[in-house]
């Protein structure tokens, strides 16, 4: 098995410093009408670079782009369909962040990139192996109001966005992802959507080529799931390990088939943890697990943290991931 530490998720666009909030004050220049959208990407495209080269100094194997020029996960992907109108804000599950909610007013289709732009961009900037998260379809038909035909429900919706989906993996792979992340934090909320789930899978599954793909569960402990989710038509799990031993004592229980990205660190706490104790959790955690690689993660995106906390608890995961593989020797 190979140990690696990686990061797929969000990280701070602000700092504490002057140099930088020069993001914000793009963004707000632009808004004003004193910057051209040329001249806001472009502001994006240098925090993106210093973001990777933080990852990239805190001792990554794979990182990504930070998700820069996202405002959120929801709308920066519904927001680009045809057939979908952003609206107002509405908290983002237990966060104290918040996503402006997407209204399908009539038909969505397939119009082109949704991240496969961003992920050729980071590649060539980081020159190392770049991972891209993105929203579910089960998640994103959820938190988005139907208020027109076609859909008459959400799981209309779901299946709707599946082929959406599936095509953008296949121009993720075009761009040079070496993994896409499918964030699924609803399916704790809905249970019973899982075989949904499983089917719209198998159809971005089937358009991946040869990226790894692998689901993350957050915001939640996963662990009545857990056995349900080996099954699914996946290479790899990821799974937040901040709410409570009960997945974590299910991953020990039962092992596991696939590759594991394990949100050990918390991505939402200023506490910093160890090196030394963030090994020893993980190496009890991949005992009994057979998939060929494990990943040491955060939990979550990073810009619930300050922008200096975050480099260091992705600089832990490196640390404890040489840890392991003085340990090991299985790198």
């Amino acid at each position: 098995m190979i140990i690696v530490a990686a990061h797929s998720g969000s990280y701070p666009r602000i700092g504490d410093s002057l140099d930088q909030q020069k993001l914000r004050r793009a963004i707000e220049s632009c808004q004003r009408g004193e910057l051209s959208e040329l001249e806001l990407k472009n502001a994006q495209d240098n925090v993106a670079r210093e973001a990777l080269a933080e990852q990239i100094k805190a001792g990554l194997d794979a990182v990504s782009d930070g998700q820069v020029r996202r405002h959120d996960a929801v709308s920066h992907i519904m927001g680009q369909l045809p057939g979908v109108s952003v609206q107002g804000l509405l908290r983002y599950f237990d966060t104290n962040t918040y996503f402006r909610q997407p209204h399908v007013t009539s038909a969505i289709s397939e119009s082109g990139p949704l991240l496969a732009d961003e992920v050729a961009f980071a590649r060539a900037a980081a020159k190392r192996p770049v991972l891209v998260s993105l929203l579910g379809p089960l998640t994103l038909s959820r938190l988005s109001l139907i208020k027109g035909a076609p859909y008459k429900n959400a799981d209309a919706l779901l299946e709707a966005l599946t082929p959406i989906l599936a095509e953008e993996a296949a121009r993720l792979a075009q761009a040079g992802a070496d993994a896409i992340v499918i964030e699924e934090p609803f399916l704790l909320k809905e249970p019973a959507a899982l075989s949904k789930l499983g089917e719209a899978l198998k159809a971005i599954a089937a358009r991946k080529g040869n990226l790894r793909l692998w689901l993350s569960i957050t915001f939640g402990d996963a662990a009545k799931l857990y056995s349900k989710l080996q099954d699914l038509p996946i290479d790899g799990l990821q799974l937040d390990l901040t709410y409570g031993g009960a997945v974590q004592d299910a991953i020990q229980s039962l092992g596991s088939q696939l590759a594991l990205s394990l949100g050990i660190v918390d991505a939402r706490n200023t506490r910093l943890e160890t090196p030394t104790d963030v090994a020893r959790q993980a190496e009890s955690l991949l005992k009994k697990a057979r998939g060929p690689i494990a990943m040491l993660a955060a939990s979550n995106g990073l810009e619930y943290l300050p922008r200096g906390r975050a480099f260091e608890k992705l600089a832990v995961l490196a640390q404890a991931r040489d840890l392991l593989v003085d340990q090991k020797g299985n790198q």
